[in-house]
């Protein structure tokens, strides 16, 4: 018995202090991190999310779900890795599992190829965790926030301005710490999206006011940039498709009106947001037809058939209503306000059925104030004389996360109605949106701050 548990606390007493010991050195190179301060704070609470999220699903939910599930397959994986390291190579880089016809992971390669190439990721972690899930997910729970600090801290370095915005956003707000920790698909996808986010940010990033020109972009490019965008893009691609998708019409429009602003040597910021919303609609509308030319089959039916198949998988009074969704453009056109309330707050309060739903709905509900209070905002910034004006960069970007959210929110509700999964599903863009909602609160008080000091 005592051989038992002392083989079972092995990997606790190896990896616990390794982590430490790497947290440590970490530290010691934020010298120049603008949110320094909150290192130790935001690490500490974004393992405490990540051991909380196996706990949720071991305990609370009547299965264990997706995260034991991908970890049991990783270990199956792991194992052919010690028994056949040819075979397990040839899963690994080839997707071929004709040499692998015993093992239980076939069937979620067959029926869920996203989940297995997450699960082949994940067992080259688990080779060196001895196949424990709470050092595995600790580890996911770090590569996570790895991603999120470095953002974080490049916003704030571009934009002092939003300093708390980016500590609520990417290290306080709930959904965001807790649904990017652990043995998750989503903790990859936040570590993607940041990486191709803060790629596209330090390349645009040539002046903080005045006309951005696509000649000094084109300066800051660099090999390592391109091979990090590629990289992250892939397998985003591979576990999120239409995070990679939506992420990449956003980005896409938003070099395109870098260009074409450029060129017309253009100034105004009407005309930039007009150019961008001609941009990312015209680069939107080829999506359907790219995704039938791909796959054979009509992209808005396939989000109805996903809508159907969580509805009939869910309980009553636990997902979206959408009476009579059909696979047309009027029926999508006709639930669209609904469908963007939903993927935005919902649920709300008066929707919550369970405890766990009540704290999702109260978050919800500081988002929405949060958004009541940036358009206040707006409207108050566009009536008073002589503010002070924003850079160029800081409003395409903006404008490009309100797009890319409003859009991946939107088509989630659709083809995920289902509150618990699209609270998940949110992670995509959630972080993004909480930063561009407090962060225009956030700079308009500081600036009104020094304003006052100013006359004073």
């Amino acid at each position: 018995m005592s051989f038992i548990i002392i083989k079972q606390l092995i990997p606790f007493l190896i990896h616990l202090p390794l982590v430490a010991y790497l947290l440590i050195q970490w530290y010691k190179y934020q010298v120049d991190a603008p949110l320094k301060q909150w290192f130790w704070p935001a690490v500490c609470i974004k393992l405490l999310a990540g051991c909380g999220l196996g706990l949720l699903y071991l305990y609370y939910y009547p299965y264990q779900g997706d995260t034991w599930v991908l970890f049991e397959e990783s270990i199956l994986l792991n194992k052919l890795a010690f028994q056949s390291p040819l075979d397990y190579v040839r899963v690994l880089f080839l997707k071929n599992t004709a040499f692998t016809q015993h093992y239980v992971f076939l069937d979620l390669a067959i029926e869920q190829p996203r989940a297995f190439f997450m699960s082949k990721l994940i067992s080259l972690i688990i080779l060196f965790t001895f196949r424990n899930y709470w050092i595995t997910g600790i580890y996911c729970s770090l590569l996570s926030f790895y991603g999120l600090w470095k953002l974080a801290n490049q916003l704030v370095r571009y934009f002092p301005d939003t300093r708390l915005s980016a500590c609520i956003a990417f290290f306080l707000f709930p959904s965001v710490v807790f649904w990017s920790s652990g043995v998750l698909k989503e903790f990859l996808a936040v570590v993607c999206i940041c990486c191709i986010v803060g790629v596209v940010l330090h390349i645009l990033y040539t002046s903080d006011s005045g006309n951005l020109k696509w000649k000094e972009l084109l300066k800051n490019l660099r090999i390592q940039y391109i091979c990090w965008f590629g990289i992250s893009f892939f397998v985003l691609w591979q576990i999120k498709f239409y995070y990679a998708a939506i992420l990449l019409i956003a980005l896409l429009a938003l070099g395109s009106t870098v260009c074409i602003c450029s060129a017309l040597k253009t100034t105004s910021s009407r005309i930039r947001k007009s150019i961008y919303f001609l941009c990312f609609t015209g680069i939107f509308n080829l999506v359907p037809l790219i995704y039938t030319f791909l796959t054979g089959q009509s992209l808005l039916e396939s989000i109805v058939q996903n809508h159907d198949a969580t509805v009939r998988a869910s309980s009553p009074g636990t997902f979206i209503i959408f009476s009579g969704l059909q696979p047309v453009i009027t029926s999508f056109l006709q639930h669209f306000p609904l469908a963007l309330w939903s993927g935005l707050f919902a649920p709300m309060p008066w929707q919550a059925h369970t405890g766990l739903v009540l704290s999702v709905s109260l978050e919800n509900s500081v988002l929405l104030l949060g958004c009541i209070g940036y358009f206040l905002t707006l409207f108050w910034t566009w009536k008073k004389e002589n503010k002070e004006p924003e850079s160029v960069l800081y409003q395409l970007i903006i404008q490009s996360i309100w797009w890319y959210s409003i859009t991946l929110a939107v088509i989630m509700a659709f083809a995920s109605p289902n509150f618990g999964a699209l609270t998940r599903y949110k992670i995509g863009f959630l972080p993004l949106l909480v930063y561009v909602v407090f962060s225009k609160i956030e700079k308009i008080k500081r600036q009104n701050k020094r304003s006052t000091h100013a006359n004073t």
